[in-house]
């Protein structure tokens, strides 16, 4: 998409759903410590964690300062490389940005509980 194009967007449709929260990669949990440390993000207020393409991410629901009312910049033109990179194709505005959300620990248990019960009734298959 143009640069025109990705402006438009950013200028007069978008709700400034990349400028709400900060995602940050983070590993898949492996083992019971890793679980451990997912869980002690959820118990925070504002904290996610979510997985999108195999990727696990966690998620500040925090909103930009330069985030005006009208869901526009303040700064757009002195806006962050990391926002003047974010492009229309890894734009939130067209759908769910998350294959999987967790917005508490408890979530996060019934995930992985139901992960190990499929991973369960698999090895019981093969035998």
């Amino acid at each position: 998409m143009n640069k025109a194009k990705e402006k438009d967007l950013c200028m007069d449709k978008c709700r400034s759903m990349c400028c709400t929260g900060i995602s940050v990669p983070i590993d898949r949990p492996k083992n019971k410590t890793d679980i451990e440390e997912l869980r002690f993000y959820l118990i925070h207020k504002n904290i996610e964690v979510y997985i999108n393409n195999r990727r696990w991410y966690i998620l500040v629901n925090e909103k930009c300062k330069n985030l005006g009312r009208n869901f526009l910049c303040k700064d757009y033109e002195r806006r962050p490389l990391i926002c003047r990179k974010h492009t229309n194709d890894e734009c939130e505005y067209w759908g769910d940005y998350f294959d999987i959300r967790f917005g508490d620990e408890k979530e996060l248990l019934a995930y992985l509980d139901k992960k190990k019960k499929k991973a369960k009734k698999k090895t019981v298959r093969k035998k």
